[in-house]
């Protein structure tokens, strides 16, 4: 992965990745006659008349016509505001001079910090979700235990009703304010009749003679 240029004003800042080489771009249009690259006041790599001219052959940069610096493998210690290009024309009159930040950035240990994160992001997730969870259950069974009770209630009262409840009493007529009537004592029986003697006989009726017939002549 190549290093990425941005350019911030006077300075420029550079991002590459460990282990991988980074490369840090002049800001020019035009190739200049001379340019120059410092790691503080080392020179690094020059190219004067579009040749390229190292100070060690050995060395870990490289630098390319249009005058682009190639550090080779980043590392660590190649990261920070240490850099910077300087530019002359054929008259040499300075016509460039700017300071290049770099920033090297770790992938694995970018990796792991964000695995850390997440997974911390993923726990406080869960464990919100579970005391969400927890906090239901307990809401609900609070109102359970209240609706029994509230039945329990109902009901005792229900057969406290029944049980002091007075039966329907028969209607009562109005007393009247008449006073009451004496009863007629009952009329005096006549006296028994005095006891017969033995039955006396039946008269006999009296019976016709028998009717004579005629004699015939």
């Amino acid at each position: 992965m190549d290093a990425v240029a941005v350019d911030k004003g006077r300075n420029l800042v550079v991002y590459g990745v460990l282990g991988h080489p980074g490369f840090l771009h002049a800001p020019l249009k035009v190739i200049p006659a001379d340019l120059r690259w410092f790691k503080k006041s080392e020179l690094l790599a020059r190219i004067k008349d579009k040749i390229p001219k190292y100070e060690d052959i050995l060395s870990s940069y490289d630098i390319f016509p249009n005058g682009t610096l190639k550090i080779k493998n980043l590392t660590e210690g190649d990261a920070g505001t240490n850099y910077k290009v300087e530019a002359h024309d054929n008259d040499g009159v300075e016509i460039l001079s700017k300071k290049v930040t770099l920033v090297v950035e770790d992938p694995i240990g970018d990796m792991f910090f964000y695995l850390i994160i997440g997974g911390s992001i993923v726990v406080f997730i869960v464990f919100l979700a579970v005391l969400i969870y927890c906090i239901r259950k307990k809401r609900a069974k609070r109102r359970k235990v209240e609706a029994e009770e509230r039945e329990l209630q109902t009901r005792i009262a229900v057969e406290n009703g029944l049980k002091y409840r007075k039966l329907p009493q028969p209607p009562v007529r109005g007393v009247s304010n008449q006073p009451p009537q004496q009863q007629k004592p009952p009329p005096p029986q006549s006296e028994a009749p005095l006891q017969a003697g033995p039955p006396q006989p039946r008269p006999r009726p009296h019976q016709k003679p028998p009717r004579r017939m005629r004699e015939k002549p």
